[in-house]
């Protein structure tokens, strides 16, 4: 039907129709046109709309869909159009349905979360991202859950076990190994900033062997900063960044000194106020160890003073006691 379908035009179809019988209306169907199938529609059968459905145009199948029964409307549906089946979908139809739905009620949202900082995140976009981590609801991230998150949701990140590692520990200011949503954010910030250190650490790792000795350190020094030249001078360097003397720099000691230095220029502030943290600790607990050595000696010597005396008192005693007696 080439032409146009104006007001209330409707075109009715009360018998069967079979095989692969179609009606199709490539006008434009104005108004209240309407198209119904009170009867059973089967196999192929096909009702096909490619031009304008507008205002309150309906196509209605009051009978029973069956098989490959197909419904398509190529064209713009506007206001209130509408396709209504008041009879039975077959089960293929309702099981893909379900089948999609299911997938997507158990499936979680990564796409548009893997945020590098979370600065300028409010409270409910960093919630959203750190229940994307908690894979068990716990409230709690841990180690293996962090892991699985970055490879879903950080690939690039994933290969770089130690820049996690670290991050993982340095996130952890409450140290009680799991990260809460409190601690959350630093950890984002700290899995990109260690992952830059990383980058420059493997340059200097020429032999992949994840540590820095001393002929790699020369050969890359002035990567991290380093101008001098001499062995000597080298040689200083190295050991003041090979903290344990080991011989080698490891990764940790790296990042202890890229802290330091502030080899990255945009260092989160939470990896420097760990180092900080970290040191001034060390540093408690060796006044601490040097305060209760100082205690104890001074108690040995406030017991050996006590010793003459109380044994002059107790002479003395004696000695009065005796006069007394006489």
């Amino acid at each position: 039907m080439a032409e146009k379908l104006s007001k209330k035009t409707s075109i009715k179809t009360s018998g069967k129709l079979d095989n692969k019988t179609s009606i199709k209306a490539s006008g434009k169907l104005d108004n209240k046109t309407s198209t119904k199938t009170p009867g059973k529609l089967d196999n192929k059968t096909s009702i096909k709309t490619p031009g304008k459905l507008d205002n309150k145009t309906s196509i209605k199948t009051s009978g029973k869909l069956d098989n490959k029964t197909s419904i398509k409307t190529s064209g713009k549906l506007d206001n209130k159009t509408s396709i209504k089946t008041s009879g039975k979908l077959d089960k293929k139809s309702t099981d893909k349905t379900s089948d999609k739905l299911e997938k997507k009620k158990t499936s979680k949202p990564t796409q548009g979360i893997a945020v590098i900082s979370t600065s300028k995140l409010d409270k409910a976009q960093i919630k959203r991202i750190f229940n994307v981590f908690d894979y068990n609801g716990n409230g709690i991230l841990s180690l293996a859950e962090i892991d699985k998150a970055v490879i879903e949701i950080y690939p690039h990140l994933a290969k770089d076990k130690p820049a996690i590692m670290r991050a993982y520990k340095a996130a952890d200011t409450s140290q009680d190994g799991f990260i809460d949503f409190k601690e959350f954010g630093r950890l984002i910030d700290l899995l990109h900033y260690y992952n830059e250190l990383f980058k420059i650490f493997k340059k200097l790792d020429i032999d992949n062997d994840r540590r820095i000795d001393f002929e790699e350190f020369k050969k890359g020094h002035e990567l991290i900063g380093i101008s001098v030249n001499s062995n000597k001078e080298l040689k200083v360097k190295f050991g003041e960044i090979d903290t344990n003397g080991g011989g080698h720099i490891l990764f940790d000691e790296f990042c202890t000194y890229a802290a330091k230095v502030k080899l990255i220029a945009d260092i989160p502030q939470d990896a420097q106020e760990v180092q900080e943290l970290r040191e001034a600790e060390k540093a408690q607990e060796t006044e601490k160890v040097q305060e209760t050595e100082k205690s104890q000696e001074t108690e040995k010597d406030s017991e050996t003073k006590k010793a003459p005396e109380t044994e002059n008192v107790q002479e003395a005693e004696k000695a009065q006691e005796t006069e007394e007696n006489i």
